[in-house]
């Protein structure tokens, strides 16, 4: 919901606007979490929206955690649609279209077979990309299947020394951490080279984990207000070279 996030990104780094951007020539991967925490979702997913549907094959949305109705009535989004309308009944109308659409976004993507973007982890029941594509759309309660648990919820270790699988000390039941070495495996016997996903504040706006096998990215600055943290994005070549590109924190969103 930090829409004015959204517009720096473009205006420093590129836009998909065909004509003073780069749409023709790049594609554009948002990893989820599109909606709630900011004040702002409805500018936020209206926009993705549009540019989803101006250009197809270069915009594509990955599904977080708060892109499920349990979730964004909960953080502000329903609440936000219901507020900004005069009509409470059309606000809620327009909140439970869009988690309609929300149901049918995909829950990872893969760049050339080599990198694996994801919104929260791999946790501890992902051993194969093919699990992934097995999931059935759409999927309206993102908590009926452990394996969504991990794909939108778990997070890495605090450090590349953790290894296995531990219940996680924040984000409620049944959800993990997982260590270096579960990363490790999942990307030799998947034949990746980094995943990449977001999901949790980090304060340079990115950081490495495994090794430099799993990439954390976050875009939101001083988020809720509070964290004073950088947000990034990361442009990633035809050779697969990643690139962090920073913005510094900002109160303003």
């Amino acid at each position: 919901g930090q829409f004015s996030d959204l517009l720096k990104f473009f205006e420093i780094y590129g836009s998909p606007n065909k004509y003073r951007g780069d749409v023709e020539l790049v594609s554009y991967v948002f990893n989820g979490d599109f909606v709630d925490r900011g004040h702002h979702s409805l500018e936020v997913i209206t926009l993705l929206f549009s540019l989803k549907l101006a250009y197809p094959n270069q915009i594509f949305l990955i599904r977080g955690n708060h892109e499920d109705r349990q979730v964004n009535h909960t953080y502000g989004f329903h609440t936000e649609c219901c507020s900004r309308f005069k009509n409470k009944e059309i606000g809620n109308r327009i909140w439970e279209a869009i988690n309609t659409v929300f149901d049918w976004l995909p829950l990872s993507g893969l760049i050339e077979e080599r990198i694996l973007v994801l919104h929260g982890g791999i946790g501890s029941n992902l051993t194969s990309i093919e699990q992934i594509r097995q999931l059935e759309r759409p999927i309206k309660s993102t908590f009926d299947v452990p394996l969504l648990g991990d794909l939108l919820w778990s997070d890495p270790a605090e450090n590349d020394n953790v290894i296995g699988t531990h219940a996680s000390t924040n984000r409620g039941p049944g959800i993990v951490s997982f260590g270096a070495d579960v990363v490790l495996e999942f990307c030799a016997s998947n034949n990746l080279d980094v995943i990449i996903r977001s999901h949790e504040c980090v304060q340079s706006g990115y950081e490495l984990f495994a090794s430099g096998h799993l990439l954390t990215i976050f875009s939101a600055t001083n988020y809720t207000n509070k964290y004073n943290n950088d947000g990034a994005l990361l442009e990633i070549t035809r050779n697969l070279k990643i690139t962090p590109k920073v913005i510094k924190s900002s109160s303003i969103f």
